[in-house]
Parts: C-alpha cells; structure tokens; sequence
C-alpha cells in the first residue's frame, strides 16, 4: 500500500475517533496504518488504546504483537500472541507468530509445538509447515523437517524454499540426484534475482556429482550476483583442477586464498607440484 493511502487511512481513523473517542475498532485500524508506515511507538500506543477499550479481542494484541516482532522485542511479541491465544484458542495466526517469535529466541521446541497447533487450525497453510521444517531441521529431526517441506510443497507446488531447504537435506544423505531436481524446480520458480545461494547450493551438488562444467557455470552464476562469495572462488578452482584446467584453477584458488580461505594454500601447493 502506498504512503498516500496509508496517510489517507490515518486521517479517517482519527477522524472516526475524535468523533467517537471510544471506538476500539478504530484504534486498531489506526495501529495498522501506523504499523505499515513503521511508526512503530505511535502504533502501540494505538493497539495499547484499543485493548484498553476492549480487552477481550484478540486481534488487539495480535496487531501489537506484531510491531514488537518488527521490533525484535522477540520476548514481549511472545507475550502479546500468548493473550490473543487466552481470548481466542483457535488464534492460528497467533499460534504461527509465536512460534516465529519462538525459533528467533532459540527455542526451536516450543516453535514447533506453536506452529503444529497453527497446522491444526489451519491445516493447509504451505508457509506454517515450512517453518515448522526449518525448526525440526535445527532440531536434527531431519526427517520430520523434510517431511513438513513435502507437505509445504503439496500444498504449493512453487515453493521455492521449501525445495531449497528440501534439498539441503538431501545433500546432506548424499542423495545428490534428488537434490538437484529440488535445486533445479527452486530455481525455475525463484522470483529474487538476488537470490545467490541458490546457484551456490546447485553448484555444489553438480561438484559432487562430477558435473564440473555445469557446476562452474552455476558458480559463474553467482558470483554475477556476489563477487565477494570467497568459498565459491575455492569451488570452482576445485572444478577446474578436476578438468585439469590448471590456470583457472590456479586464478580461483589465489583469490580464494587472498580473501581468507586457508585451505585455497593446500591445493595450490598441489597443483605447483604437478
């Protein structure tokens, strides 16, 4: 939405307010308005109003609980999503905010119990389930992380980082194949140009797979993107040496090693010794 909009809205919740000073409701759209401007003080006191009105709504603290998440005050968002869920127990939303909030602050069990009481209220919900993967993957609970990405891309077959993750976890079982169908299927729907990781993961996994001229075109690919990505110059110098391309591989390891990368050393006392 645009400023001029939100400027617009602000203007007709205060206007309802100074007619109607008790109108909880418009103090919540107040909070949301200053919210998306990131007037974030002024929105609390809004939401802070509005609960004052009327305590027993729980979308009330669910707005508040959201600017202290855009705050980073992990802790009190918690405490906010934990009222809206005392109002109203079937709170999804507030359920998945919590345990967002929850993975933030480290507490990757409590996220998952969060986001698989959000799952129950919801239960087609792709996003819910990808995060709840991202938590059970620090867990090491690998197989229940790839299963809730399989769920997330059952529900929406575009996922693109939930076959990312998906394949991370693939790689780590060596099942390179199927991580790079995931790869290729995240890249086709990938919408960020920026979005470097992508090529590197690709690349790793044709590397392993001793597809080394298609890993060095995904390591081209993103350094396009990024040319400060110091390991990728190792990767791809590691390519090279494999396809017995010494100067390249010579080129990349010495830059490697110029921005930090001690291993770059061993292998190019490697190759000056061939």
């Amino acid at each position: 939405m645009e400023n001029g909009d939100l400027k617009e809205q602000i203007k007709y919740f205060e206007e309802c307010i100074s007619k109607s000073p008790d109108d909880a409701e418009a103090f919540y759209g107040l909070g949301l308005a200053k919210h998306l401007l990131k007037d974030y003080k002024n929105a609390i006191d809004s939401f802070n109003i509005a609960i004052e009105l009327d305590p027993y709504d729980e979308k009330f603290y669910l707005g508040r609980g959201l600017v202290k998440f855009d705050l980073m005050n992990y802790y009190e968002a918690i405490e906010d999503f934990t009222y809206a869920i005392n109002v109203d127990v079937n709170c999804g939303e507030a359920y998945y905010n919590r345990g967002a909030s929850k993975r933030l602050i480290g507490d990757m069990e409590g996220s998952v119990e969060d986001f698989c009481e959000a799952i129950r209220i919801d239960p087609n919900n792709a996003k819910v389930y990808f995060m709840c993967g991202i938590s059970r993957h620090h867990l090491k609970d690998l197989i229940g992380a790839i299963t809730d990405y399989n769920r997330a891309i059952e529900i929406d077959n575009k996922f693109t980082e939930a076959y990312h993750r998906r394949s991370n976890i693939k790689t780590d079982f060596n099942d390179y194949e199927s991580a790079l169908n995931d790869l290729n299927l995240a890249l086709e729907f990938n919408t960020d140009v920026t979005d470097y990781a992508l090529y590197v993961d690709r690349g790793v996994v044709n590397q392993n797979l001793r597809n080394y001229n298609e890993a060095i075109a995904d390591f081209n690919k993103a350094l396009a993107i990024d040319l400060k990505l110091k390991d990728v110059y190792l990767f791809r110098g590691l390519c090279y040496m494999e396809l017995g391309n010494k100067n390249n591989a010579l080129i990349d390891l010495k830059r490697a090693k110029k921005m930090g990368v001690v291993e770059a050393g061993d292998f190019i006392k490697e190759l000056n010794i061939k």
